[in-house]
């Protein structure tokens, strides 16, 4: 997994540590603080494939969950749990007051002193990080959950943004003489427009009011002396009968389809 570079401001902070005398570990434990706070700045756009990569690694490398908290409160015993009863997580008396985390490598449960990752100063004991994957689960869970979260809301936003506008249903009508001329192209829109492109004028038009149902049912209804003076006499005479026509056979195979069915669901 690559690490990012130092920012010049953080590069000019080190030298200047450098120069007053800290040993070479020290600088180099400060180099890794600094990359850290690099890595968690929000200036800098995360890898998401990497990032994406180590969650799932630590995922696979887990326990296979669901896990669950069991135990009994008169025995003053509680446990991480798998799938039966696998466990996860212990705990054993540490001392007179305390309880160390216990973990299951091979079906053996291991206490803290066998996994966990040494001091890096001898002789100071500290506990930073735990040899097992269950544990780094554990650890990495809530920062993991957030990242994930956050690119979700990251591609929420890119498909609202890229999301097309739900416009009107639009029929099209391709409208041919019985020997197979041309008379007219026809697109109708449920929100009372008709487009029309034929020998006899090109129109476009739109009703505002059809009453509230179909609008192709509502315009099969209209009269050709109707569509003469909002169109045109030809236009009414020579193309209108074959698109009322064309309609309703539309229509009326629609209503078969649902007929169909819903014969089939009752069956």
């Amino acid at each position: 997994m690559s690490t990012l570079p130092l920012s010049p401001a953080l590069e000019r902070l080190i030298a200047v540590i450098r120069n007053h005398g800290l040993s070479t570990r020290q600088v180099a434990q400060l180099e890794a603080v600094a990359r850290t706070l690099r890595e968690d700045s929000p200036t800098s756009p995360p890898d998401w494939a990497e990032r994406l990569e180590a969650i799932r690694a630590r995922h696979a490398a887990a326990t296979r969950g669901p896990w669950r908290w069991f135990g009994y409160l008169r025995t003053r015993e509680v446990g991480l749990h798998a799938p039966g009863m696998r466990s996860v997580m212990e705990f054993h008396r540490w001392g007179t007051q305390g309880a160390q985390p216990m973990f299951c490598t091979a079906g053996y449960l291991q206490e803290l002193s066998e996994v966990v990752v040494p001091d890096t100063a001898a002789g100071r004991g500290r506990v930073t990080d735990i040899n097992h994957p269950d544990a780094r689960f554990i650890a990495a869970s809530w920062a993991d959950v957030a990242a994930l979260l956050a690119r979700v809301d990251e591609l929420e936003a890119q498909l609202a943004q890229s999301a097309p506008a739900i416009g009107p249903t639009v029929w099209q009508y391709a409208l041919r003489t019985a020997n197979g001329g041309w008379l007219g192209d026809i697109v109708l829109r449920a929100d009372g427009t008709l487009f029309a492109l034929s020998d006899w004028g090109g129109f476009a038009y739109r009703w505002w009011a059809t009453d509230g149902g179909c609008f192709r049912s509502w315009l099969t209804r209209l009269t050709p002396d109707y569509i003469a003076d909002k169109l045109n006499l030809a236009f009414s005479e020579q193309v209108w009968p074959a698109l009322v026509l064309a309609i309703r056979a539309e229509l009326a195979a629609e209503q078969q389809a649902l007929a169909t069915q819903a014969g089939g669901a009752q069956s």
